[in-house]
């Protein structure tokens, strides 16, 4: 009769352990869950998506400062139908940046607006005009990225912050973020396409930080 009991208890302990194993694994499954729908949650954040990106950077911390750059800008309406606008602020820079560029008959024109990283109100912004040669060649570039882009589940912590609007056949699609593998590129091609016509920049890398920075080696924006 004691062997019996003793048997007993021993299932007992069993059930007890099989109950804990299977909370700790429900545990983990729950851990895992969490962790993949936040990184599928970064993932869609920063890919590219239809309509504007100002409702996507209200909910951003240092948002406020992107909206403040593109509203420097003419409205989405008034490049349309093909055109982009592109705010550009590089975390060890000096200066913030926005761009706009729509098509003309004889290219592409728009404007940058520039303000020191300490000044908040002290904006300067300059004509751009751009090959129709060269403005195809951007916008064919920038729209071959933006198809291949599904955004990107890790964080940067710094590099060139980019707020980018795409507006083609009259649609708009919008990203934001600083991920090397997207954003760094989009503001390369913009830089690269726009330097050799623009003065202003002349003191800048193509990463948008200053040349003598760590970011970036200097280019001629060739």
């Amino acid at each position: 009769m004691k062997r019996w009991r003793w048997l007993k208890y021993v299932h007992w302990f069993g059930y007890l352990t099989s109950a804990v194993v299977i909370l700790q694994l429900l545990f983990l499954g729950y851990i895992g869950a969490a962790e993949w729908m936040k990184r599928e949650a970064r993932r869609a954040e920063t890919s590219m998506q239809k309509g504007p990106v100002t409702e996507r950077l209200s909910n951003l911390y240092g948002g406020t400062t992107q909206i403040a750059l593109l509203n420097q800008l003419p409205p989405l309406t008034a490049i349309a139908p093909d055109g982009l606008r592109f705010v550009a602020i590089p975390s060890f820079g000096d200066t913030y940046f926005a761009v706009s560029l729509r098509r003309t008959s004889a290219g592409g024109e728009g404007m940058v607006a520039m303000r020191p990283r300490s000044d908040s109100d002290q904006y300067k912004s300059f004509k751009i005009n751009l090959s129709s040669t060269r403005y195809t060649k951007l916008t064919s570039e920038l729209d071959a990225l933006a198809s291949s882009w599904n955004g990107e589940s890790g964080w940067w912590t710094d590099g060139t912050a980019v707020a980018f609007e795409r507006v083609k056949d009259g649609d708009v699609t919008s990203g934001h973020g600083n991920s090397p593998l997207f954003y760094d590129k989009i503001g390369i091609l913009i830089f690269n396409a726009i330097r050799p016509s623009t003065p202003q920049l002349a003191r800048f890398n193509s990463d948008w930080h200053p040349k003598g920075t760590f970011s970036a080696p200097s280019d001629n924006g060739s």
